[in-house]
C-alpha cells in the first residue's frame, strides 16, 4: 500500500512493506479514515510499472450514503502504459507479452488493462448522474475527454473540487473524479486526446479509447 514515509532505507522497507514470497500472503490492516479515490501498488516501483497496482475506493461512512452522495453510475478508469518488445523478422511471440521494466518508450496504452477495441464501454441511461474516477498509474500525463458532455470535477487527489470542464490533464499518480448528467443520448467516445495514446504500437484506432453508451431504460 502507498506510504508517505521514507522508503529509501531497507530497514523501513522491510518494516512497512514485508517481502511476500511466491505462495505466501500478508494481511494489511488499517483505518480507512478518508473517503475518496486512491490506488494501491507494490513498494517496488518496477513491479508497479509492470502491473502490480490497482484502484482502491473508499466510500463515505454509512450515515452519509445519501442520494446526493452516491451517483447512479460509478466507474473507475485506470490508466496505464506499456513498452512491449516487438518481434524480429521471422520471430513469433506467444499470446502473453512481458512489458519492458522501465517503460521509457511506451507503445501500448490501456484503460483498465485493455486497449481499444477490447476496452469495456461505460453504460448509462438518460437522466442518470454518472461519476468517472480516472486514476493515472503511468509515467506520463494524459488528457482525458468525454465527448458530447461537459462535466463537473468533484475531487482531485482526495480533495473536494467544484468546477466545470470538458477535458482534464491527469499527471502521473493523480486521481480525478468527475460527474455529469447523462443528457445527450448516443454513443460517445471517452478517450485520451494525445494522438499516439489512441494507438496500439502506432496503429490507430486503439489505445486509451472507450465509449459512453446510452441504454434504452
Amino acid at each position: 500500500m502507498y506510504y508517505s514515509g521514507d522508503r529509501d532505507r531497507n530497514i523501513r522497507l522491510q518494516r512497512y512493506y514485508p517481502q511476500i514470497e511466491p505462495g505466501e500472503s500478508y494481511t494489511y490492516r488499517f483505518l480507512a479514515w478518508q473517503s475518496g479515490t486512491f490506488l494501491y501498488h507494490s513498494a517496488d516501483p518496477f513491479q508497479a510499472t509492470r502491473g502490480l497496482t490497482g484502484a482502491f475506493i473508499v466510500l463515505p461512512e454509512r450515515s452519509k450514503l445519501t442520494r446526493d452522495v452516491i451517483p447512479d453510475r460509478d466507474y473507475v478508469i485506470f490508466i496505464q502504459e506499456w513498452q512491449i518488445k516487438q518481434p524480429e523478422l521471422g520471430e513469433v511471440f506467444p499470446g502473453c507479452y512481458t512489458p519492458i521494466k522501465f517503460n521509457r518508450q511506451p507503445n501500448f496504452f490501456t484503460l483498465n488493462g485493455k486497449s481499444f477495441p477490447a476496452t469495456t464501454p461505460l453504460y448509462t441511461c438518460l437522466g442518470e448522474r454518472v461519476r468517472i474516477r480516472f486514476i493515472n498509474k503511468s509515467s506520463n500525463s494524459h488528457s482525458m475527454h468525454v465527448h458530447g458532455h461537459d462535466f463537473r470535477v468533484v475531487e482531485v487527489d482526495g480533495f473536494t473540487r467544484n468546477f466545470m470542464d470538458d477535458t482534464i490533464n491527469i499527471a502521473s499518480a493523480q486521481r480525478w473524479d468527475i460527474e455529469f448528467c447523462a443528457n445527450n443520448p448516443g454513443c460517445w467516445p471517452v478517450n485520451g486526446t494525445k494522438a499516439f495514446h489512441q494507438s496500439n504500437n502506432g496503429k490507430t484506432p486503439g489505445g486509451m479509447t472507450t465509449a459512453l453508451i446510452y441504454l434504452r431504460c
